[in-house]
């Protein structure tokens, strides 16, 4: 490994090595050439598993916050029907203020409600990413496993 995969050896292993390499700086270039592609890989699953996990756990709150807020929502929306209907605002403009809060709040639980879709639809291409990384590296791993046949034995 050191003749293939170290670049600065003392110069008495440096002229063992003459024996089995015409350029042993090019096996050591090439060496690192393959490994860097494995590192790449590496780095940007660790990256994208980075990425999942806070992604996942702000798509979590957010849709907690949701289900909270619709629930809220919901009750808030009921108790403006029931006093609607038994004559329970004071004004017209006592009637109006409460509605306009209502309909804002339901945008912003719209607003909400897309954020987490889009969060949800970056998630899946990022995991989608992420497997395709997996079968890649496995695949490269293959193609470096050696996978002779037994040995005959007698």
């Amino acid at each position: 490994m050191i003749g293939t995969e170290i670049a600065s050896i003392s110069p008495e292993l440096e002229e063992h090595y003459k024996k089995y390499f015409s350029d042993r700086q090019e096996v050591v270039a090439l060496h690192a050439k393959y490994a860097k592609v494995f590192s790449d890989l590496q780095a940007r699953s660790d990256e994208l598993v980075g990425q999942l996990k806070t992604l996942g756990t702000t798509i979590e709150d957010d849709t907690t916050l949701y289900n909270n807020e619709v629930n809220q929502l919901n009750s808030d929306i009921e108790s403006f029907n029931a006093r609607a209907n038994s004559g329970g605002f004071s004004s017209e403009a006592q009637f109006n203020s409460e509605r306009n809060r209502l309909t804002a709040k339901v945008s912003a639980l719209d607003s909400l409600r897309n954020k987490i879709n889009t969060n949800v639809a970056t998630y899946e291409s990022l995991r989608e990413e992420l497997a395709s990384i997996a079968s890649t590296s496995e695949a490269l791993n293959k193609s470096i496993d050696s996978s002779l046949a037994p040995a005959p034995t007698l």
